[in-house]
């Protein structure tokens, strides 16, 4: 690894041949942290700090030669630049704005000369990263500079050549080997914000990509579970376009709601189900009036979850009260599936038996929102529940809630006329 450091460090921008400026380009952004700007990337174990430094100070240099005595010609509808040896380009639409940071090889997002210098010689480059991507496994260097090649060209420029990423990006899914699998899903979610959604629909790429990630839901591994749920959704939103606007018709957003259900009955890590109810939150939302096929196994599901309370719990008693509000009638059908757990809930965390993520508010609001529906059936369960030897805070709670169902229930109650 000195040796490399001592080849970088030996080179000079400005005796860099035009042939040579892309595998320069290359070779740098093999040095250069793709999404350290967003902490999300671990160490480059080919690289070094040394190493990503010296890649930050040449490519200043070569971003103050593009800017010295530069003349320009006309390259289609852009307009190129070219002196001593380094081309770059300026464009007037919204390019992408990482550059290095000070004192470290970290790109953040403030200007586009770093956009300029990559997309100038995009396709030099990508002719030099296609024959190692196609042995990806021993060029992981490579992986990742075409990482950060497609995350910092134009957002234009990176979907119309976006083709030559995507087979790649499947096989870095398809991987068992978690760093890969990191880079694949980091990349997708920098790239489905940036590049325009058409670029994915055409050819069905975003279900080809969809299908890719959905395995990583049942996997072990909390950090990729949490870096796969941005991505996974985005793709979900893509795919359901269309098939949404008729919500009486089971889509693939019920499909993914279903097996989120599954899986977060069947995984005993209490982590990873916090990942999943957010995952099935934002899901719910994409339902629309189909939700009301899942009302009655939300009910069900919130009371076998609540048996082993925590951070998932709070969640999912927040998405019940979004059903209270949106679907009434339906979340009434379910009151005493529902009614009995949170009571339950709530007397075992006057007692104590709870984890610090579970408050007292979210419980009350809960049963405040379900007894707003329905007080008769929340005052027969409770029936006599005043008069139980248990703790002062636990009765308080339920004389309120008591008091409370009970004016709900006389309001209700229709007045006959004379």
């Amino acid at each position: 690894m000195t040796s490399s450091l001592t080849q970088l460090a030996s080179v000079n921008p400005e005796t860099v041949t035009q042939e040579n400026v892309p595998l320069l380009l290359v070779v740098l952004c093999e040095h250069t942290a793709p999404f350290s700007h967003l902490n999300q990337l671990p160490g480059l174990y080919w690289s070094s700090a040394e190493h990503q430094s010296t890649a930050k100070r040449l490519f200043g240099t070569l971003e103050k030669e593009s800017g010295a005595e530069s003349h320009t010609q006309e390259c289609g509808t852009e307009t190129r630049t070219q002196e001593s040896g380094v081309a770059t380009f300026t464009q007037e639409s919204g390019a992408a704005t990482l550059t290095p940071e000070s004192g470290s090889g970290t790109l953040t997002p403030e200007s586009g000369k770093m956009s300029q210098l990559l997309g100038c010689r995009l396709v030099e480059m990508l002719e030099i990263v296609t024959p190692r991507l196609d042995n990806w496994h021993q060029y992981p260097a490579t992986c990742s500079a075409a990482s950060v090649i497609f995350t910092l060209v134009d957002p234009q420029l990176a979907g119309e050549y976006f083709g030559r990423l995507f087979p790649y990006i499947l096989r870095w899914l398809d991987t068992w080997i978690k760093e890969p699998r990191l880079l694949a899903v980091r990349t997708l979610n920098i790239l489905l914000e940036r590049i325009p959604t058409p670029t994915f629909t055409k050819f069905g790429r975003d279900k080809v990509l969809y299908d890719a990630l959905l395995p990583l839901l049942q996997g072990e591994d909390l950090q990729l579970l949490q870096e796969t749920q941005a991505p996974l959704l985005r793709l979900l939103e893509i795919c359901c376009l269309d098939s949404r606007m008729n919500p009486a018709k089971p889509n693939q957003v019920d499909a993914f709601v279903g097996k989120l259900f599954s899986s977060i009955m069947m995984d005993s890590a209490l982590a990873k189900k916090v990942v999943k109810v957010d995952m099935l939150i934002h899901a719910w939302s994409l339902l629309g009036h189909g939700a009301l096929r899942w009302v009655s196994k939300l009910a069900k599901l919130i009371k076998n979850e609540l048996e082993v309370p925590g951070e998932h719990s709070v969640s999912l008693l927040c998405l019940w009260d979004l059903v209270c509000v949106h679907h009434p009638e339906a979340a009434t059908r379910d009151a005493k599936t529902i009614l009995a757990a949170l009571v339950k809930l709530c007397w075992r965390w006057s007692n104590g038996q709870t984890p610090e993520t579970v408050d007292r508010q979210s419980i009350v609001t809960a049963l405040t929102s379900q007894i707003a529906l329905d007080p008769t059936t929340f005052i027969k369960l409770t029936k006599g529940i005043l008069v139980l030897r248990t703790n002062s805070e636990f009765v308080e709670i339920m004389a309120q809630l008591l008091e409370l169902a009970t004016q709900q229930q006389q309001s209700q109650v229709p007045e006959i006329e004379p």
